[in-house]
């Protein structure tokens, strides 16, 4: 990780142990939102770096071992993300 990062993960895992920074429902709400959005791009960022899965730009949902699986949103989210909606289907590759 590069410096940069790993100093302001610190600097939130500071905050976010000592009890003075997310001491409030509007505090904490915000870094609720950073965390989901944080962890929807791990999830991304994990896939890619995996050569048995691969995105299908297409449909915009991740391909692993030959079938769709479901996209990194959080269930909360009820989307109808291709991913979800096809969740272990086959990848059929488009002919030309």
């Amino acid at each position: 990780m590069k410096k940069w990062a790993q100093d302001a993960c610190n600097q939130i895992d500071a905050g976010l142990f000592s009890g003075d920074t997310f001491n409030d429902e509007k505090s904490l709400q915000e870094l609720e939102y950073y965390m989901l959005r944080w962890s929807r791009q791990l999830t991304s960022l994990k896939l890619t770096l995996d050569h048995s899965r691969f995105f299908d730009y297409k449909n915009q949902a991740w391909v692993v071992d030959g079938k769709y699986t479901r996209c990194g949103h959080s269930p909360a989210l009820g989307c109808g993300c291709y991913g979800r909606l096809h969740e272990g289907k086959s990848y059929v590759p488009e002919q030309p």
